[in-house]
């Protein structure tokens, strides 16, 4: 990782960012990759139909360029959601650029590029809160962290963004950068990732992903659906600590996180969840 933190931890350091009780406190309305189930994910249209949906907040995915650009694409390669080939970080900003990320999806969309995270940004503003999920390719992403910062930074975002990852690494970082920062781990495998989690840290008294969040400083944890259970809910709560659960389509697999209490549900139907809290 980028271990010389100490002048962007400066640069920060004059940075006021308070977690805002309407920020944390809210339920998640959380769109998936945008409203992944009605536009290509993580696109412009797909973030714009999560807002017209109402949706509170959207997740989305950043990698990073060959030329150093914040990349947002769920996959480390472009073949997938693209007409293109290759690894994101053996790419351009400028090769991604000329990629159709719409067509495979529908020719309605056909021509929709791929964005960069400062693209979403200014789309966002003021009108959604952000769930930016930090991922890697072969290896961590060097320099990334405060290059999403930057970002979030120059449009005041700070306080109205989680930023989440399955790679501890890269919340160390952002917590030691800006500790302020919303930090949520994301985890299929509760078991697991408290093995990582003590494997990458002195916490041998961790007996839950709880304990490993308020080690940390984390104020959040993105759980599979299938992880989510009353007891860590209540123990996380007890701790300040949200619970956010991904990614349920089916109202049935909605009701039972919504009676166990979660702070918010990611999906790619946010119509369907707030239909069902609605109801």
């Amino acid at each position: 990782m980028h271990n010389n933190n100490s002048g962007v931890r400066r640069k920060y350091a004059l940075i006021n960012c308070p977690v805002p009780p309407w920020h944390v406190d809210q339920f998640a309305v959380l769109g998936h990759r945008g409203a992944k189930g009605y536009a290509p994910e993580n696109t412009l249209p797909s973030f714009e139909k999560a807002i017209e949906l109402g949706a509170n907040m959207t997740e989305l995915d950043v990698h990073l360029s060959k030329d150093g650009a914040l990349v947002v694409m769920h996959d480390d390669d472009v073949s997938r959601t693209t007409d293109g080939q290759g690894k994101i970080a053996s790419l351009t900003l400028a090769e991604i650029k000329k990629l159709d990320a719409g067509s495979w999806f529908s020719p309605l969309f056909a021509g929709t590029p791929v964005p960069t995270l400062e693209e979403v940004v200014e789309l966002v503003k003021g009108r959604i809160l952000l769930n930016i999920e930090v991922k890697k390719t072969d290896h961590l992403y060097q320099g990334i962290i405060p290059k999403i910062l930057d970002v979030l930074l120059k449009y005041d975002m700070v306080t109205q963004t989680v930023i989440s990852s399955f790679q501890i690494e890269y919340l160390k970082e952002m917590k030691r950068i800006l500790p302020a920062a919303n930090l949520a781990l994301l985890y299929k495998d509760e078991a697991l990732a408290v093995k990582k989690a003590k494997a990458s840290s002195d916490m041998d008294e961790a007996v839950d992903i709880v304990d490993v969040a308020v080690r940390e400083g984390w104020n959040g944890l993105h759980c599979h659906l299938s992880q989510a259970y009353p007891a860590l809910i209540t123990k996380a709560h007890r701790h300040g600590i949200r619970v956010r659960a991904w990614n349920p389509n089916e109202p049935e697999q909605m009701r039972p996180l919504l009676t166990m209490g979660v702070d918010g549900i990611g999906t790619d139907y946010p119509d369907r969840l707030l239909e069902l809290i609605m109801a």
